[in-house]
């Protein structure tokens, strides 16, 4: 008993290209992400990519004034926020706007 219809071959086809494109679109959104956090009421500045790596770091004048622990803290506490909100933008662009129909893209 053969089940199988050409014309399958051509649904599925179109609807794996259909599914690479919607992956690339996502990719394009993802990899300019850009998370930002901040510390020691906002004189410590840290952005971070989608993958969480760290792509900047800026000291205001005043931060060089805390204590070597105070600053280190600081500097943790941005970089975990810059962290989270790249996160959060991460989510946001996987799950789709409310009412994206994600069901085209199952078999």
């Amino acid at each position: 008993m053969n089940d199988f219809d050409p014309d399958d071959l051509g649904r599925i086809t179109a609807r794996a290209e259909e599914m690479l494109v919607h992956v690339e679109q996502l990719k394009n959104e993802i990899d300019v992400v850009v998370g930002r956090g901040e510390a020691a009421d906002g004189l410590v500045r840290v952005t971070a990519g989608a993958t969480g790596r760290l792509t900047d770091v800026t000291l205001a004048p005043g931060a060089l004034r805390l204590d070597g622990r105070r600053l280190a803290e600081a500097v943790l506490r941005a970089a975990q926020e810059a962290h989270d909100d790249a996160a959060r933008q991460v989510d946001a662009i996987m799950v789709g706007p409310p009412g994206d129909d994600l069901d085209a893209f199952r078999f």
